[in-house]
């Protein structure tokens, strides 16, 4: 059984009515079962679906269409096989949208250490840094869009003493040897990859 990838996305166009018909197409999709295939999606553009691994499914949908002052946009969840599987979006967009729509997203699957977004300005997601732990019975699931607001959250909220020249790995480590005493203590750090080369442009 393949991990699952968390893929959230965010489709982006300054141009309404293209981007209305492929948010039609989104949304048709997942409305059909609520976790309608991305192999769907793509026979709706007039290819077979092979394209698309057929473990990933589109799970999440906006019901409209945002406006932002400058542009339009909707957002949507896709759920994949081990990794983000992009590319296959990046060609319909390509293919049937001449590259008039721009798709920024981030992809997580702890498991294969992906941690990977496109979105190097952060218009949707400025996130750069995740901790996940739990130290004497306490969760914390805690997403930084720098490293001093993580090294100040563990400051304060873990009362464990890091700074920036200790690495992710030495942090994880203080945190674990300080707070992490149980059998289910533990604690990752990771940094989040940005993709700076653009696949696609408005």
């Amino acid at each position: 059984m393949a991990n699952d990838c968390m893929n959230t996305l965010w489709f982006c166009s300054m141009d309404k009515n293209l981007l209305q018909q492929l948010f039609d197409k989104f949304r048709s999709c997942f409305d059909t079962t609520c976790e309608g295939k991305v192999a769907d999606l793509l026979k709706k553009h007039g290819y077979s679906g092979a394209e698309a691994d057929r473990r990933d499914y589109i799970t999440g949908c906006d019901g409209i269409i945002s406006r932002n002052e400058a542009y339009y946009y909707f957002q949507a969840e896709i759920i994949s096989a081990w990794a983000p599987h992009m590319d296959v979006l990046f060609k319909l967009i390509r293919e049937k949208y001449a590259d008039k729509i721009r798709l920024l997203y981030v992809s997580e699957e702890p498991g294969f250490d992906v941690f990977v977004t496109n979105d190097y300005a952060g218009i949707f997601f400025k996130e750069r840094y995740y901790l996940d732990c739990c130290c004497f019975g306490k969760f914390h699931h805690e997403y930084f869009d720098s490293l001093s607001r993580m090294i100040t959250y563990i400051r304060e909220k873990l009362g464990v003493d890091v700074s920036e020249i200790n690495s992710l790995n030495d942090m994880e480590n203080t945190i674990s040897s300080v707070c992490c005493h149980e059998d289910d203590d533990y604690c990752t750090i990771r940094s989040f990859d940005v993709e700076n080369e653009e696949r696609s442009a408005a």
